[in-house]
């Protein structure tokens, strides 16, 4: 099957590394990243947006989300 591609916002305040932890994240459920942006907001508030291409499993619902807060709360 085909991979699609979605978009993930994630945005954090004060979180320590937050672009690091997200990257590695996407990198343990081997998610391609196609683009990504990092924006510090009023110094304390971190933005990132992400293209990633997304496999068939983690099409459904909310399964990609679930899937990133999961490694996310684990790193």
């Amino acid at each position: 099957m085909g991979r699609d591609a979605e978009a993930v916002r994630v945005t954090t305040t004060g979180a320590r590394h937050a672009p690091a932890r997200l990257m590695g994240a996407l990198r343990s459920l081997e998610l391609p990243v196609q683009h990504a942006c990092v924006m510090r907001v009023h110094g304390a508030t971190t933005v990132q947006e992400v293209l990633v291409d997304v496999p068939a499993a983690l099409q459904d619902g909310d399964a990609l989300r679930a899937a990133l807060l999961q490694r996310l709360q684990d790193s």
